[in-house]
């Protein structure tokens, strides 16, 4: 029995391949349309949804889990889910193609030869499954170049944070500073009232007052700075006017340059991508060199022929043949990708050693010095100008004495905040495998 049409419908009349053509198509379309859309991106939160009641600052602790909603971040997730998704793509067959032709219509008023042909491409040489390997390494690099952008978020807050409590530290000083000279003014001015100063020990004793009320403001003015920076590390969130708890940060575990470098280069995100690279490459490359042998088209097709009633099949098998390229262009640049991906873990090992050399410095000689101003320089200053204070009360010094003893309390504690401040971000950089210097 001959047959009359392309496909026939149990219970129905013969449905022709345009019929079936478009309910291909409309199926397709309604599996695209069942997918789900991407949900949008959390919110930042900001202070009022605070979600504990007891909370009276922030702690680094707290401030560490509001920056986890930072547009960098956001941005670096949504790379890994565009990669996973490339990754998937790229080792998807590809899809048969429906094709319907029609000859000689309207030859002898008649339909002519009517029909369709099912065309699929064979994929040789295991392409699929190398494009599929190497985008899968690239998926793996997107997720290092996450960690890495946590990381240096994490550890510009860090920063930021000890910036913004050693500024309110700063505060603290510098009022202590002002108490005790506008304490040194009153004394020098009732010393005058008895006749045993001159003016111009007042004189300077009331500048030395005024001055230490416009470092106050300055101090405010840098606090107010240093909390602007904290909340553009959390991504423009704002702190309203919640304080910043100063937490005991002082006793920091001390490092040694083994064990920080041998924890660079362990756990550096910026090396794992680099030595990610390096896989890629190569799959990169076999995927080049297996693209020299051309993938196979298999065409098959069945036409009704209307003029004479009869049923006509024909099938095509196309291969692409090889004369003049060869792939040869790619496969050199695969070739010299893995060439380069293999040289830049070398260079990036020595540019994150020089980074970790410079910081390391500074952060061992700021810990050098803050010991030696927590053991013995402020506790000299402290009681220097508590004696110092006593015998000008009583007498027994110049207002000089007592003006050298303010100057030297004040300079050893603001100094001994710089260089804690120093110690505590260094810290930062190195546990945060330096990544804040990108």
């Amino acid at each position: 029995m001959q047959s009359t049409g392309l496909a026939t419908s149990k219970t129905g009349p013969p449905m022709t391949l345009a019929a079936l053509l478009v309910m291909t198509l409309f199926t397709a379309g309604s599996v695209l349309a069942d997918e789900p859309l991407p949900l949008p991106a959390p919110e930042p939160l900001s202070p009022a949804a605070l979600d504990s009641p007891t909370s009276v600052a922030f702690t680094l602790a707290h401030l560490e889990e509001l920056a986890r909603t930072h547009p960098a971040i956001a941005e670096a997730a949504a790379k890994v889910r565009a990669a996973r998704g490339k990754c998937l793509q790229a080792g998807l067959y590809p899809n048969p193609v429906l094709s319907y032709q029609g000859t000689e219509i309207g030859n002898e008023g008649r339909a002519g030869q009517q029909g369709g042909f099912l065309e699929q491409e064979y994929v040789t040489a295991g392409k699929l499954e190398y494009a599929q390997e190497a985008a899968c390494w690239e998926v793996k690099r997107t997720e290092q170049e996450l960690a890495r952008v946590q990381m240096r978020i994490l550890t510009e807050l860090r920063m930021r944070y000890f910036e913004t409590v050693i500024a309110q530290r700063a505060v603290a000083v510098v009022a202590d500073l002002r108490t005790n000279a506008v304490s040194g003014l009153k004394l020098t001015e009732d010393r005058k009232a008895a006749q045993e100063v001159s003016d111009v020990d007042v004189l300077q004793s009331r500048f030395e007052a005024e001055a230490a009320s416009l470092l106050a403001a300055q101090t405010e003015t840098e606090l107010a700075g240093a909390r602007r920076r904290l909340e553009a590390a959390l991504g423009g969130m704002g702190l309203a006017d919640l304080p910043i708890a100063d937490e005991n940060t002082a006793d920091v575990h001390l490092l040694n340059w083994e064990q920080a470098w041998a924890r660079v280069q362990c756990a550096s995100p910026e090396l794992a991508a680099a030595r990610i690279d390096i896989d890629r490459a190569r799959w990169e490359l076999r995927l080049q060199i297996a693209n020299r042998i051309p993938n196979v088209t298999f065409q098959a097709g069945v036409q009704d022929d209307h003029a004479t009633g009869n049923t006509i099949a024909g099938a095509i098998i196309a291969l692409p043949l090889p004369f003049y390229n060869c792939n040869q262009g790619n496969i050199e640049q695969a070739r010299g990708e893995l060439a380069m991906a293999q040289r830049a873990v070398s260079r990036l090992e020595a540019e994150l050693q020089g980074r970790l050399a410079v910081v390391f410095r500074e952060y061992q000689t700021a810990v050098q010095q803050t010991d030696r101003y927590r053991e013995q320089m402020l506790p000299d200053a402290d009681k220097a100008l508590e004696l110092v204070r006593l015998a000008y009360g009583s007498g027994e010094v110049d207002y000089l004495r007592l003006l050298s003893a303010q100057q030297n309390y004040g300079r050893a504690h603001l100094q001994y905040l710089k260089t804690l401040e120093i110690v505590w971000t260094r810290q930062a950089l190195i546990e945060g495998l330096l990544t804040a210097e990108d």
